[in-house]
């Protein structure tokens, strides 16, 4: 929780509380002895920073800035999927999927200086999919919303 000293016209006390259940599950699957298949979910949450939830106006030279208390955490579900092939000692060549569904993301939102602080709100979902692959040290990624 927090408290302010000096607070301008708001609440100057709040405190966030929840609960997650967080699972993961991560499935390996060897095709032969230089070449696997990968599947893995797993459930994160992103916090909002301290500055993101607390009351606070800032007056910046382009912008003005405002914390949002009733911003809550972000829930992200991921699913992943990989296929991995070694074909020498130090070579690899790997190629996946990826989804992600996130719950609550946290978005910082714009307006004009007429209309006052743009606070940072949470949208509903948001899911991002998409395609990796890596060669050797390389990586590649395609992504589609």
């Amino acid at each position: 929780g927090y408290t302010l000293r000096y607070p301008r016209s708001v609440d100057g006390s709040g405190e966030q509380n929840y609960w997650d259940f967080l699972p993961d599950l991560h499935l390996k699957y060897h095709l032969a002895d230089n070449m696997s298949l990968h599947l893995s979910y797993a459930r994160a949450i992103n916090r909002p920073s301290f500055f993101e939830i607390v009351p606070y106006s800032i007056i910046n030279e382009e912008y003005k800035e405002k914390g949002n208390p009733q911003l809550q955490h972000t829930v992200a579900d991921n699913i992943d999927f990989r296929w991995e092939f070694f074909p020498g000692q130090s070579e690899q060549i790997m190629a996946g999927l990826f989804y992600k569904h996130l719950q609550n993301p946290i978005e910082v939102t714009g307006a004009f200086k007429l209309l006052g602080p743009a606070p940072q709100l949470n949208q509903l979902h948001f899911t991002l999919y998409g395609v990796w692959k890596a060669q050797g040290g390389q990586q590649h990624a395609r992504v589609g919303q």
